[in-house]
Parts: structure tokens; C-alpha cells; sequence
């Protein structure tokens, strides 16, 4: 079975209105029968790596929009939904020592009645550690604190106490209670396409993410999952017991001229016309085609990015006639 998720924004009051018309695009998609709805874990606002290569680092005032702390909206979402699943797509792991992640995770898994998706990555933009006094060390060593971070959390989540001793955190009859409600414990993403990343998610997570990106064909999918596969045999797992996600952004409508007219409407200035439509852009019938071609090289969840972010049509449309024609 093909699960399906869904971004939702940090930032309520710069792209959405106010909070109300963020509760109300999380409530239409639990409504919609999505599995999932996501934030990111950002102080400011993300402009994206892509945004930033072509403008190397960007002015304060780009990032000058309300954003809502992660794991506060979470909460706040936690509360006033009942079914969706909830979870950060990624928690910067340098943000949060991993003990005190543990705790929090532990405590929303239970206020949520068991409904945490936790996503989990290195963290990679140095302006915005740098503006809240966070040394952003180089990605090898993210990926080794992260590797960390994730074996203390699984720890605490499942043992009565965790001792740890490593090359970057150390725990000392560390308790962490009450533990989730999930057993043995919430699923991990892991989301990352570099080799470190693919071999980490490959050893510790339940759920291995390709993040938005400028552009994964299936093809070139289908041979970043080859080589996860083989990860995960070269650690005794099977890859059949991880799920495999993809971050997709989506533009939807059934007049083929409308999508194309959103399309140049909405298309970052750092990429083509061509490269963008190669996204998950296009009629229901055209994301149900693109879509299987993922499914199709082993994807099994999809997490849809509308880049008409607030137009309920849009989610609709695609609740009613791609979601079932995919699964």
C-alpha cells in the first residue's frame, strides 16, 4: 500500500493569512484521507539550498516572515486533529541536544495519541545556525552526531535508562519518561541522497526520504534506490522492511493551459521551464502516470508539496483522483 503525506507551512501569517487558515488546510487533508502532514524545522524562513546558489547568501529580509516553531505547531496541530499522522520534515539534529529531543518526541507521541512520523537530518544551512549561534560543522561530522543522535533517541524511547558514551554526546543514566505510545517506538525518516546519509538511513531508519529536489526522474530514482538496497544488505536488513519517500512539489489541474499558465506563474527563478514541469506538475491523469513511474522503481509514500499552498481545490482534485488511482 502507497501512503501519501503532505507539506504544510510554518510561516501562517506570510503565506496562508493566519493560524485559522492553517488549521483548516491540516484539517481538509485529514478530512481528504492523507496519511500525513509535515513542517520543517526551521527559526526563519527556508529559502532552500537552490534558492541560495544562485544568491549565495541571502538579505535578512528575505527571511523576515513569521515562522512557527516546530514541535510548538506540532502540538498545536496535535490538539485540534485526531487522525492525521504528524511529523517534521527534517528536525535539525544540531538544533536540539538528542537526550532532550528524546523527551520531546516521547512526550508529542503521547499528547498525539501515537501519531508521530519522526524525520530527522543533519540540518545543512549555515546562515541560519550561524544567526542563532549554532557551529554548522562540515557533513561528515553531521552525519556522525547524527548517527548518534538517532541511536540515544531509539535508546531512551525503549529502555528504562540509556547509558552512551561516543565521540560527540555522552549519557549518564539518562531517563526518559513516559516513553511513546508506538511500540517498539515511532518511525524514523531519514532524508538525505548523499552516500553518508542513504548508508545511515539504511542502518538506523524505518523510512529513508529523497528531499524536494530540483529533479528526480524515476530513472534517476530507480538507481539511488539500487544503491540503498545494496546498503541495507551490506548491514543484514532487508530493504523491503524500510519505506522508501519521496518529497515531491505538485501543481494541479484538469485544464492542461490552466497548469501550464500556474507553472510559469510559479516557478522559482533558478529553474527552466523544462526542468520544472518534470516535476509532479500536470492534469490528474499526467501525476497518476508520473507518480506509478515511482512506485513502479519501489517509492511507497509520497509527500505532496502544492505549491497553490492554501487552495483546497488543488488538494481535492488530488485526494479524489490521483491518491486512489495510485494506491
Amino acid at each position: 500500500m502507497v501512503g501519501f503525506g503532505s507539506q504544510i507551512n510554518n510561516s501562517p501569517i506570510s503565506n496562508t493569512g493566519d493560524l485559522e487558515s492553517l488549521l483548516k488546510i491540516t484539517l481538509e487533508l485529514e478530512r481528504l484521507g492523507f496519511d500525513s502532514a509535515w513542517n520543517w524545522d526551521h527559526m526563519v524562513i527556508s529559502l532552500g539550498s537552490d534558492y541560495l546558489k544562485i544568491h549565495k547568501e541571502a538579505p535578512l529580509s528575505a527571511m523576515a516572515s513569521p515562522v512557527l516553531e516546530c514541535w510548538t505547531m506540532l502540538s498545536w496541530l496535535a490538539a485540534n486533529t485526531r487522525k492525521i499522522r504528524l511529523g517534521p520534515l527534517t528536525v535539525g539534529n544540531l538544533f536540539r541536544y538528542p537526550s532532550v529531543l528524546a523527551k520531546t518526541t516521547s512526550s508529542f507521541d503521547v499528547v498525539s495519541n501515537g501519531r508521530l512520523e519522526f524525520g530527522i537530518g543533519t540540518g545543512y544551512w549555515k546562515a541560519e545556525h550561524e544567526m542563532y549561534g549554532i557551529p554548522l560543522q562540515n557533513l561528515t561530522t553531521r552525519i556522525e552526531r547524527l548517527a548518534e543522535a538517532v541511536e540515544i533517541i531509539k535508546s531512551m524511547w525503549t529502555k528504562d535508562v540509556t547509558d552512551f558514551e561516543g565521540k560527540y554526546y555522552t549519557m549518564k543514566q539518562a531517563l526518559c519518561n513516559p516513553k511513546p505510545l508506538q511500540k517498539p517506538h515511532p518511525p524514523i525518516l531519514i532524508g538525505g541522497r548523499s552516500q553518508g546519509l542513504m548508508k545511515l538511513a539504511a542502518k538506523l531508519a524505518d523510512n529513508w526520504n529523497v528531499p524536494f529536489a530540483l529533479s528526480v526522474t524515476p530513472e534517476e530514482y530507480g538507481e539511488m534506490a539500487d544503491r540503498f538496497d545494496d546498503y541495507c544488505r551490506q548491514v543484514g536488513r532487508s530493504p523491503k522492511d524500510i519505506v522508501k519517500s519521496i518529497g515531491i512539489r505538485c501543481i494541479i489541474d484538469k485544464n492542461p493551459e490552466k497548469v501550464r499558465e500556474k507553472a510559469k506563474r510559479l516557478k522559482p527563478e533558478w529553474e527552466t521551464m523544462d526542468g520544472f514541469m518534470k516535476r509532479l506538475i500536470g492534469t490528474p491523469e499526467q501525476c497518476v502516470e508520473k507518480l506509478n513511474s515511482f512506485k513502479d522503481k519501489g517509492m511507497g509514500y509520497f509527500i505532496v508539496q502544492f505549491l497553490e499552498y492554501g487552495d483546497l481545490k488543488s488538494m481535492e482534485l488530488f485526494a479524489e483522483e490521483v491518491i486512489p488511482a495510485v494506491k
